[in-house]
């Protein structure tokens, strides 16, 4: 990139912040803003330009890259940048958020010449830090063409899934997948302990399997072990769940799936909101939704508890 490039990053959070250290170190000039200023201090101790607001940023740079809690705080700054769009060329949305909300911004955003693209970001912090995010992007590789200079800065592959909201919606997707999985395991060594078998054997003849049994067992070997450092907070989970459950009501499909994960991690995430995603499995056994019970012969049962 040219040394005298500038992006703008509004939403200094878990991906948000490394993201602009990573960009920094590429010799990026970065313009940051969000609502809380301790988060812009650390950004500017690192080098960053701070702004004043979103629309101000607008008035500075060609490009914003947004990392916000959700589509309601996607459609504020929208609205802020449409009261003065300034020199914006383009918004790349990292945000995790509505499909059909990045649908209705990016309609309104190209009516001022503004080239809107959805973002769903595969991976994690580390990953933002080194630039080596993977990206599902709501565009054509032609619509993102001017986009691919930045979009190479901070990732290492991305995926073109067509159009506006497709991004979105495949982030929401690929995380209903993981979070099944995790629920699952959490399901399945819950009701292991209450019938007495013992986990770690378990899991190890899960490992035993290879290929996709080394995964899963990975994941049970982490929620029964010392809790984790959080990757992926409960919160979190619990959003982007319930972000694909409100998708399909308006869409008028069924997810029964979505909508079984979003009432537990949103219930889990109500116990310890900022716990990795991974320990609903202690939500389960601790708030005994899983529980031991003897019946008149002796054996045991599992039921769900009130």
């Amino acid at each position: 990139m040219s040394p005298d490039l500038r992006v703008g990053v509004i939403g200094l959070g878990a991906m948000g912040s490394p993201t602009v250290a990573h960009l920094l170190e590429t010799g990026t000039g970065v313009v940051v803003f969000d609502e809380d200023p301790r988060k812009v201090d650390d950004s500017v101790r690192l080098g960053a330009t701070p702004a004043q607001s979103a629309g101000a940023m607008a008035d500075e740079i060609d490009s914003i890259l947004l990392f916000l809690p959700g589509p309601r705080e996607v459609s504020a700054v929208a609205a802020e940048i449409l009261e003065r769009p300034g020199r914006l060329k383009s918004i790349i949305d990292c945000t995790t958020s509505d499909p059909m909300v990045s649908r209705h911004v990016g309609e309104r955003l190209a009516g001022s010449g503004i080239l809107y693209t959805d973002a769903g970001m595969l991976g994690n912090p580390p990953l933002a830090r080194t630039g080596s995010l993977l990206l599902l992007l709501g565009a054509t590789e032609e619509t993102a063409r001017p986009l691919a200079p930045l979009l190479a800065l901070i990732s290492r592959k991305v995926f073109h899934l067509g159009s506006t909201g497709g991004g979105h919606a495949a982030k929401l997707a690929a995380n209903e997948l993981f979070t099944s999985q995790v629920a699952a395991m959490a399901e399945a060594l819950a009701v292991l302990g209450v019938l007495g078998v013992d986990h770690d054997v378990f899991l190890d003849a899960l490992s035993a399997t290879g290929g996709r049994g080394v995964g899963l067992a990975d994941i049970g070997k982490t929620m029964i072990g010392e809790p984790p450092a959080t990757g992926f907070a409960l919160r979190l989970a619990a959003k982007d769940v319930s972000l694909l459950e409100a998708m399909a009501d308006a869409a008028r499909i069924s997810l029964p799936v979505a909508s079984a994960l979003a009432g537990l991690f949103s219930s889990a995430a109500a116990d310890n909101s900022d716990a990795d995603y991974t320990q609903v499995y202690r939500h389960l056994v601790e708030s005994q939704l899983v529980e031991r019970q003897t019946s008149e012969d002796g054996h045991p049962q599992v039921s769900s508890a009130s």
